[in-house]
């Protein structure tokens, strides 16, 4: 499993972006929690 960085880089996405998917989901765009969940699981 990627670690947050790497997560951040293949998802041309923030760090901060990737720990708030996992922290607090409801504050980030649907669109964002889709693309951090698809660089996670490949």
């Amino acid at each position: 499993m990627p670690g947050i960085k790497e997560v951040a880089k293949q998802a041309n996405i923030l760090i901060a972006t990737v720990s708030r998917v996992l922290s607090k989901p409801e504050t980030v765009a649907k669109e964002t929690i889709k693309k951090t969940a698809l660089m996670t699981i490949s």
